[in-house]
């Protein structure tokens, strides 16, 4: 393929992805936690809601910055600069092979080499 776009490789991050994930969970049963306890009417102290949300927040922020940091190195691995990048071997070796197919579909001679 002559068009080069960044691939979804996780491998070599999938245990500390599967890290933050589980902690990601743990924090949605707490809140399932808290919420269930409001819907009750039993007390929830405010310390305890800003304490969950701003370590959920950190979480996230660390997962984001996780996320970004593979898509930046895939894209340095593959030699991509902004969003996509170009096989120039790929697009040569496609460009000799329609050539040729012309050459032989339109007679030999026509088209220079």
């Amino acid at each position: 393929m002559v068009l080069i776009t960044p691939e979804d490789d996780t491998d070599h991050f999938s245990e500390e992805f599967e890290r933050v994930h589980k902690q990601l969970r743990s924090f949605l049963t707490c809140i399932e936690d808290l919420q269930q306890r409001v819907q009750t009417g039993e007390g929830v102290k405010e310390t305890e809601v800003r304490k969950l949300f701003q370590d959920l927040r950190g979480w996230l922020k660390l997962a984001h910055d996780a996320e970004k940091l593979v898509a930046e190195r895939n894209r340095e691995k593959l030699g991509i600069k902004y969003d996509y990048g170009l096989d120039l071997r790929a697009a040569h070796d496609q460009i000799g092979c329609r050539l040729d197919r012309l050459r032989r579909c339109c007679g030999q001679g026509k088209i220079p080499k």
